[in-house]
């Protein structure tokens, strides 16, 4: 758009001060009260374009009953395994029901 000169892009594409390492970058839906590991977890299911508050909602309609934990883990395109995992950061659980 020639909004500024070629030589100032160069400048600020090269300078080293202004480079983020992905390891320093964050999702600023994430609640600052997880941990690490928790974070990295739930970035993984944001970088799929789910937001935080559609993950919330998905576990709030789980926890009511509203859908089962199979369609919980299709909504948040996951597989089992690693749905497990991310859904325990939620404290939502696989529920289990004794015949």
């Amino acid at each position: 758009m020639n909004r500024i000169s070629e030589e100032l892009y160069n400048n600020l594409k090269n300078d080293k001060r202004l480079i983020i390492k992905s390891k320093e970058k964050f999702d600023p839906e994430l609640p600052p009260s997880l941990s690490r590991g928790q974070k990295e977890r739930l970035t993984q299911v944001i970088r799929h374009g789910l937001s935080w508050y559609f993950i919330e909602l998905c576990t709030e309609a789980y926890r009511q009953g509203g859908i089962t934990y199979h369609r919980l883990l299709k909504m948040l395109l996951l597989p089992l395994e690693q749905g497990y995992e991310i859904l325990n950061d939620f404290r939502t659980f696989l529920k289990v029901v004794a015949l």
